[in-house]
C-alpha cells in the first residue's frame, strides 16, 4: 500500500507538471510579475496535492544525493544569496527596489519549487519516458498553434504589435518562441533515438523482409523535429535557428544510439530525409528568416553598442551590481549613443550581462555555475551505459548547450515558460534512478 500511494503521487504530480509546462506559456511565456505569482500559487497547489497523496506512504521523498548533491546545494544557495544582498546593498549604497526583488525571488521561488517536485515526481525511468512523450505531443500542439496563428494573428491570446507575418506562439517575442521550439526539437529528437520499444519492431520485422514497421515508425518518431524546426523558421529568428542546430548537434553527439553499422546507415538516411525536410520547409516559411540573415552585421553592430553601456553599467558595480530585476530603469544612467534613444531598452539582450549587472559578478554568476554542473552532470549521464535514459540526458544536453548560445545575443532564458521546459528536460535526464529504486 505504501508503494502504491507514493507511486499514485508521483504519477499524479507528473501529469500535474506536464500540463503546467504546456499551460504557462499561454500567459505570455509568463513575463509578468502577476504571472510569476500566479506560477508559484499553481506550483504550491501541485506541491500540496503531491505531499497529501504521499502522506500516507511510508515512502520516502527523493533526496539529492551523490553527484546531484553539490547541484541541489548551490541552487538553494541563490535566494538566500539575494536575501543576503538585498540586506546588505542600500549600507553599501545601492538603491535597489525593495519590490522588483521580491518579486524577482517569488520568480526564483517557483523555478526551485518546480524543480523540486520534477525530481520527486520523475524517480521511475518508465514514468519519465512517458512525461517526455506527452510533454512532446503537447509541444508539438504549440508549434502547430503557432504555425497557424502567424498568418492569424486574431486566434492569438493578446494584441500582435510587432511582427508581422512571423510565428510568436503565446509568446510576445520571436526568439523567446524559438528557443522554447528548439528545446521541443531536442527532447523529440533524443526520444526518436531511444532504445524504447526497438526489440517490439525487431521482432514485428522479423517476418518483414521489407522492414516497413521499422521505416513507418522511424518516420513517425521523427516527424516532430521537422514540426518544431518549420515553427522556428517561420518566427524569423536568425539565432534561433542556429541554437536550434546546436542543440540538435548535441543530441547527435551525446547519444548513445549510433554505435553499428546498421544504425549509422539509418542515421544517414534519416539525416537526409530531415535535410529533404528542412530544404523544403525553409522555402516554405524561411524566407523571412533567411532575409534577415542579410542584416545580421547591423544588428551585431547594435548589439555591440549596447553590450559596451551594459558593461559600463558592470564596472560601476561589479561586486554588489544595480539590483535585481533592475535592469530597466538602472540602464537609463548608462545609455548612450549611438545605441537609439528612441526605444525602451528592458533587457540587455545577454542573459549573462544582465545578470552580472543587476547582480554583480559573482552572485550573478551562480545560475551560470549551475547550468554548467547540470550539463556536466548529463553528458555523463548520457555517455554512459546507454537506454532510455541516457537518451533522456542526451536531451538535457541538447538543451543546456542551445540556451547558452542564445542567451549570448537574446533574453528567452529570462522568459519563465522557457526556464520550466529547461528545468523539465534537465530533470527528465538527472531524476529518474537506478533500476529497482524506481516508483
Amino acid at each position: 500500500m505504501a508503494k502504491s500511494r507514493m507511486s499514485l503521487a508521483n504519477s499524479t504530480a507528473t501529469w500535474l507538471l506536464v500540463a503546467f509546462v504546456l499551460i504557462s506559456p499561454l500567459g505570455l511565456g509568463g513575463n509578468r510579475p502577476h504571472f510569476w505569482l500566479l506560477n508559484l500559487g499553481a506550483l504550491s497547489f501541485i506541491a500540496c496535492a503531491f505531499l497529501s497523496i504521499s502522506a500516507s506512504s511510508r515512502g520516502a521523498l527523493s533526496k539529492f544525493e551523490g553527484d546531484t548533491k553539490p547541484l541541489a546545494v548551490l541552487a538553494l544557495a541563490y535566494p538566500a544569496l539575494i536575501v543576503l544582498w538585498s540586506l546588505f546593498a542600500p549600507l553599501m549604497g545601492s538603491n535597489a527596489a525593495w519590490v522588483s526583488t521580491a518579486f524577482g525571488l517569488a520568480r526564483i521561488g517557483s523555478y526551485l519549487l518546480f524543480a523540486w517536485l520534477c525530481a520527486q515526481a520523475l524517480r521511475s525511468g518508465r514514468r519519465a519516458t512517458l512525461a517526455a512523450r506527452a510533454c512532446v505531443v503537447g509541444l508539438s500542439g504549440v508549434a502547430i498553434y503557432g504555425l497557424i496563428s502567424a498568418g492569424n494573428p486574431e486566434l492569438l491570446l493578446y494584441e500582435k504589435l510587432q511582427y508581422d507575418g512571423f510565428a510568436t506562439g503565446p509568446f510576445v517575442n520571436r526568439n523567446s518562441f524559438a528557443t522554447f521550439l528548439a528545446m521541443g526539437a531536442t527532447l523529440s529528437l533524443a526520444l526518436a533515438l531511444s532504445p524504447s520499444g526497438e526489440a517490439r519492431r525487431k521482432a514485428r520485422t522479423q517476418a518483414n523482409p521489407l522492414k516497413l514497421d521499422l521505416i513507418i515508425g522511424g518516420a513517425l518518431a521523427f516527424a516532430p523535429v521537422p514540426l518544431f524546426l518549420s515553427a522556428v523558421l517561420l518566427t524569423g529568428s536568425r539565432m534561433g535557428l542556429f541554437a536550434t542546430i546546436v542543440g540538435l548537434s548535441a543530441v547527435f553527439i551525446t547519444s548513445g544510439r549510433l554505435k553499428s553499422v546498421g544504425r549509422k546507415a539509418l542515421a544517414v538516411a534519416l539525416t537526409l530525409g530531415a535535410l529533404a525536410l528542412l530544404t523544403a520547409f525553409a522555402l516554405l516559411f524561411g524566407q523571412a528568416t533567411f532575409e534577415r540573415l542579410g542584416s545580421t552585421g547591423a544588428s551585431a553592430d547594435v548589439r555591440g553598442n549596447l553590450y559596451l553601456n551594459v558593461m559600463s553599467m558592470i564596472a560601476d558595480a561589479p561586486f554588489l551590481g544595480h539590483g535585481l530585476d533592475s535592469f530597466p530603469r538602472a540602464y537609463q544612467a548608462f545609455h548612450a549613443a549611438p545605441v537609439s534613444a528612441d526605444l525602451r531598452w528592458d533587457q540587455a539582450h545577454n542573459t549573462y550581462l544582465e545578470l552580472w549587472s543587476e547582480l554583480g559578478i559573482f552572485v550573478g554568476s551562480v545560475p551560470i555555475i549551475i547550468c554548467l554542473l547540470a550539463l556536466k552532470l548529463l553528458w555523463a549521464r548520457a555517455r554512459g551505459a546507454g537506454g532510455r535514459n541516457s537518451q533522456l540526458a542526451s536531451a538535457g544536453v541538447g538543451a543546456l548547450c542551445l540556451g547558452a548560445v542564445h542567451s549570448l545575443v537574446d533574453f528567452s532564458l529570462e522568459m519563465p515558460a522557457n526556464v520550466y521546459l529547461l528545468i523539465f528536460i534537465c530533470a527528465l535526464g538527472l531524476a529518474p534512478r537506478e533500476k529497482g529504486r524506481q516508483r
